[in-house]
């Protein structure tokens, strides 16, 4: 189990750092206004408030972090 966890998570350490190359590569930057747009939707989704959204996924930087990661995705995508 153990082993075949191991292949997994190297394969996603990987594309996390593709993903990040290609963030920095175009430039991809994500504002406060935006992040905290983006915290404001997805708290109200889950009926909790945006500060506790923000606390739960560890802070305004991790979700900025995930924008910027799927921005990069989105790129891949077109």
């Amino acid at each position: 189990l153990r082993e075949q966890m191991r292949n997994d998570a190297e394969t996603r350490v990987k594309y996390r750092f593709m993903l990040d190359e290609i963030a920095n590569l175009e430039k991809i930057e994500i504002s406060d206004k935006e992040a905290s747009d983006e915290a404001e939707t997805i708290a109200k989704r889950y009926n909790i408030t945006k500060d506790e959204f923000i606390a739960q996924i560890g802070g305004i930087e991790v979700l900025k972090s995930d924008l910027r990661i799927q921005k990069a995705l989105d790129i891949i995508k077109k």
